[in-house]
């Protein structure tokens, strides 16, 4: 639009006055379009005064006369340019034309994707308006005191069951969603509940958007954060003058889903469990309840939390005018580069600074989220088959982040070095790197530590002395089949042998006694010689007891593998020292030394591979049973049950190599696991 040529408002638009603390603000809707723009009171003021029979000049003199505001042409044109990107100016024929041609490539590419993201997918379902204006007048008890008065009581007793029944109803969910009750008949009954709760909850903004007098023109289903939802296009609640009514609109979806919750849940309580009603009735109370709301009114997903948030701050498009805020100011002051940062007032930067970091962080972790749970899912099921469709679903999903990341690394390099062989040269090392990130990232990798092994067998015993003894006497070699009760060694304690001298002798002597007492009947000095006896007899046999413990036997059938015993007869051996060590036949097991700072992440259950010399052709693989630390505490020792090998037999005492495989990791953790390894220990606290 030129100067020369005297603006012209189109038709039809509608001007509501808002007037929030005093400040006073106009919102323009635009009926064929649905759309809606806000503007001061001046600008609206402007606006009104453009009839196509008032030049520029004309109404900057309009506007000295009528509100004292000195303006000129030019100023004017930059409003008048705003409003012609906007729509809000009647164009020419010409331009009509171009705009018609724009519209068509538009509604082509919107019939392409759906105007649909990987974060927001809709589906429309038609315009509702016609019978909503006359289901409104049948449902005027909903926007009565007596529906809240009504509502608050019902809500106080879903918030006690709730409370007193928490516990059987956390149960009964979990049962529902555990793997044994997931059938078709489960299945239909969740999808069911869920999609009359949403279509009640959308219903509620519908109404209540009617019922204050707004129109309604959109209804259908979408896919929100990968979830699937329904949605309500109540827009025109911002012709609304009070806010109050505008905040009824966007609560009221959430009201009416938490009344489905509430009679669900007494529902619930009154009927049997595991009947089609209980069934039904448990699933609403789930699907409808406190976590559903917490989740529908948070402010970070454009949700009804989101939309009664910028109804409070009065700030339409909060979230697309936080982002496009917060693109600029991070290139203008961070990447410096000659970027325009939309001029707000310090009320509106703060607001745009703090919700877009949140939101932008927010929407940074679903997205991680998800990728990591669809590459959990897709990997195990496909293998490397997997990385490929994860990749290409990655690469599909995310068409708008890499083009505007592409788009914003061009102009780094543009206004940064210039054009020519440096830039490209520069461009290319980080398009290098870049592909180095993402292929070590998304290269699969095994973390796995390595250690010695060696074989021992299942069961192992060792012969211990029970006292200080001197060995005397070695029946069996090193390498010899024992069986269970065979006598291995012999130890001699003199001091024992003289106590069980002296105790024999001792008994003897009351033997002697009690006999003479017996003949010459005398009665009291037979009864004390009898008591002698008895704890003579019983002294004796507890030295017996000590004397037949320095006799060391097999305790059961096995191997003695203590090497080169003959030679320490006649060594002094103190209580509990190890004299032989016995290993039974049967199963066997490896033991594993692994560095520790090589083996952190060593648990049970871990894979683990062996290779031995003796075998070099075979690998035995198992997994760690047990774990604990050396004595030294330089290594973890692992233990694994060996499987047998008719192929490959083992021996104990065999040696091997082992590896453990730790983690399934990618190649960016290899390396980042090998950097922390290299680091000191001091530097990283």
């Amino acid at each position: 639009m030129s100067m020369e040529t005297p603006p012209r408002l189109r038709r039809h638009l509608r001007f509501m006055r808002h007037e929030t603390g005093g400040a006073v603000a106009w919102v323009v809707k635009d009926p064929i379009a649905l759309k809606y723009f806000r503007f001061g009171q001046i600008e609206a003021w402007l606006m009104q005064q453009m009839d196509g029979t008032r030049s520029l000049q004309q109404i900057c003199d309009d506007l000295y006369s009528e509100i004292g505001m000195k303006a000129t042409p030019a100023k004017l044109d930059v409003l008048v340019r705003r409003l012609r990107e906007l729509g809000l100016v009647e164009r020419t024929l010409q331009e009509k034309s171009a705009m018609l041609m724009d519209r068509l490539r538009a509604h082509r590419s919107a019939w392409r994707n759906n105007q649909n993201t990987i974060l927001r997918m809709r589906w429309s379902c038609g315009d509702p308006d016609p019978w909503l204006e006359r289901m409104v007048p049948a449902l005027s008890f909903f926007w009565r005191p007596t529906f809240v008065v009504l509502s608050a009581i019902v809500f106080a007793i879903y918030g006690v069951l709730v409370a007193l029944k928490w516990q059987p109803f956390a149960d009964s969910i979990a049962l529902l969603y555990s793997p044994s009750r997931v059938t078709l008949e489960v299945i239909l009954i969740a999808y069911g509940s869920f999609t009359v709760t949403a279509i009640i909850h959308e219903l509620g903004h519908a109404l209540t958007c009617k019922r204050f007098g707004g129109e309604v023109h959109e209804i259908g289903a979408m896919v929100l954060y990968f979830t699937p939802a329904f949605y309500c296009n109540v827009s025109d609640a911002w012709t609304f003058e009070k806010r109050s009514h505008r905040l009824w609109v966007t609560f009221a979806g959430g009201w009416i889903q938490l009344w489905c919750a509430a009679i669900a849940t007494i529902v619930w309580t009154l009927t049997e469990p595991g009947t089609f009603t209980n069934t039904v009735a448990l699933f609403t109370a789930a699907l409808g309840g406190a976590f559903s709301l917490f989740f529908n009114y948070n402010p970070l997903l454009p949700l009804d939390g989101y939309y009664a948030l910028i109804d409070w701050l009065e700030l339409p498009n909060l979230r697309a005018r936080s982002f496009a805020y917060l693109g600029a100011f991070f290139r203008k002051h961070v990447l410096r580069l000659n970027a325009v940062v939309p001029a707000v007032t310090d009320r509106e930067r703060r607001i745009f600074l703090i919700y877009g970091v949140l939101a932008g962080v927010y929407t940074t972790l679903v997205l991680l989220v998800a990728a990591l749970f669809v590459k959990h899912l897709l990997l195990p099921r496909f293998g490397a088959w997997g990385w490929v469709l994860f990749l290409s679903l990655l690469y599909v999903l995310t068409g708008k982040p890499r083009r505007a990341s592409w788009r914003l690394t061009r102009a780094v390099f543009a206004e940064k070095l210039g054009g020519g062989r440096k830039r490209r040269l520069a461009m290319a090392g980080v398009l290098g790197i870049l592909l180095l990130s993402i292929g070590a990232w998304v290269t699969p990798w095994t973390l796995r530590a390595k250690g010695s092994a060696i074989v021992e067998p299942a069961q192992r015993g060792w012969l211990r002395a029970q006292q200080s003894a001197r060995l005397v006497e070695v029946r069996v070699d090193e390498g010899a089949r024992v069986q269970a009760g065979d006598t291995i060694a012999v130890l001699r304690d003199p001091e024992l042998e003289l106590e069980h001298i002296n105790a024999r002798q001792r008994q003897q002597q009351l033997l002697v006694r009690a006999t003479r007492a017996r003949a010459s009947s005398a009665a009291a000095d037979e009864r004390a010689t009898s008591i002698e006896l008895a704890v003579s007899n019983t002294e004796l046999q507890a030295i017996e007891r000590r004397r037949s413990a320095l006799v060391l036997r097999a305790p059961f059938d096995g191997t003695l593998v203590t090497p080169r015993l003959p030679e320490r007869l006649g060594e002094e051996i103190a209580a509990g020292d190890s004299v032989a060590e016995i290993w039974a036949h049967g199963p066997l097991v490896a033991r594993v030394f692994i560095p520790q700072r090589s083996a952190g992440e060593m648990t049970p259950g871990a894979e683990l591979r062996i290779r031995f010399p003796a075998r070099p052709s075979f690998t035995w693989r198992t997994s760690i049973d047990r774990v604990e630390s050396a004595a030294d505490g330089s290594d973890l020792i692992a233990s694994a049950h060996l499987p047998a090998s008719a192929r490959a037999p083992l021996l104990p005492g065999m040696r091997g190599i082992a590896r453990v495989d730790l983690a399934q990791g990618n190649v960016l953790r290899a390396l980042h696991r090998k950097a922390r390894r290299i680091l000191r220990l001091d530097f990283l606290l």
